[in-house]
């Protein structure tokens, strides 16, 4: 399933996926929906987090090995995998592909990943991910949805701003949505 990192709050609510992979242009917006997710996990109980770098020569074996094990202190896990190229290589992708064809029952799965072209999108292992779980798109706010997500960071904070102080903000954060977090 796909969804926009703006329809996550909503998807979360209706209860976890077992895994989540998010993908985008934007930074901030990818960090803040992987968050979330990490967030929501605890929630339910996943107390125990693994984390696996995809760096050149890294032991993929490892990986394929979260799948089978069980977590020794908690019911739940959060497995995290952060792919900071998006290009697993070969080895990479088979292992990826393996690891969501059985995917952990005591396992939420986060995959974080940075802009993908076309071509990885449509690659076996991006696929797996796509049909094992949800695909969250970090994609650029827009000029024009600028004031309306900067009122919806502000809301989240319990605070508002008149339309003329949000087109301000607007206009100084646009293109730089790390500014923003700094402003909001």
């Amino acid at each position: 399933m796909k969804i926009q990192a703006r329809q996550l709050e909503a998807q979360l609510k209706k209860g976890l996926a077992p895994l989540y992979a998010v993908h985008g242009p934007e930074a901030l917006v990818a960090l803040e929906a992987a968050d979330r997710i990490r967030e929501a996990a605890r929630r339910e109980g996943c107390s125990e987090r693994e984390i696996f770098f995809a760096e050149p020569g890294a032991d993929w074996s490892r990986f394929g090995a979260a799948a089978a094990n069980l977590s020794l202190f908690a019911s739940k896990r959060l497995v995290e995998l952060r792919i900071p190229t998006g290009k697993p290589g070969a080895e990479g992708g088979r292992a990826i592909d393996a690891y969501c064809a059985r995917l952990p029952d005591d396992a939420i799965t986060l995959v974080s990943l940075p802009e993908l072209d076309w071509q990885q999108q449509k690659s076996k292992w991006f696929e797996a991910l796509e049909r094992a779980g949800v695909l969250v798109e970090a994609r650029a706010i827009s000029r024009d949805e600028l004031p309306d997500w900067l009122a919806a960071r502000l809301a989240r904070q319990e605070q508002r701003a008149s339309v003329e102080t949000l087109e301000w903000l607007a206009d100084r954060v646009e293109g730089n949505l790390l500014a923003a977090r700094q402003e909001v």
